[in-house]
């Protein structure tokens, strides 16, 4: 998937990404005006997770995050730049 980019590239990549899902996450609350226990009852997740997220700490899959914003009856829509 990430075939010819260098290591540093496929890092950057990878932050970008988790960094992307953290702010999903904090803006499906801020709008729902939801706390991360509430978020995570919702969607069937766990509030560590829901925190591990939002703090970087934990990467998530495209199919889980778009659960997550599906539970809240959000439509994930996705940008590429080349």
């Amino acid at each position: 998937m990430m075939e010819g980019l260098s290591s540093s590239q496929r890092e950057m990549a990878r932050q970008q990404a988790t960094e992307k899902a953290s702010a999903i996450l904090l803006k499906i609350r801020q709008e729902k005006n939801l706390s991360q226990a509430q978020l995570a009852e919702i969607s069937g997740r766990k509030q560590s997770y829901i925190s591990r997220v939002e703090s970087k700490q934990q990467n998530i899959s495209l199919g889980t995050l778009e659960e997550i914003v599906a539970s809240v009856d959000g439509t994930l829509h996705m940008e590429i730049e080349l």
